[in-house]
């Protein structure tokens, strides 16, 4: 399921590395749930984002 990123980019307090903010769509299911990135197209490795309420 989309979700609507807030900022994606390298932050001026960093080195070295990339953030991602992003809003948790409505009706996700509580629990671990697959997080994937793509770029250009191309999908990263998936991480499980343990969603609480």
């Amino acid at each position: 399921m989309p979700a609507t990123v807030a900022f994606g980019g390298i932050p001026n307090w960093a080195t070295g590395v990339t953030q991602i903010n992003f809003t948790v769509p409505q009706g996700v299911p509580p629990g671990p749930q697959p997080v994937v990135v793509s770029v250009g197209g191309v999908p990263s490795p998936g991480v499980n984002l343990n969603i609480t309420q």
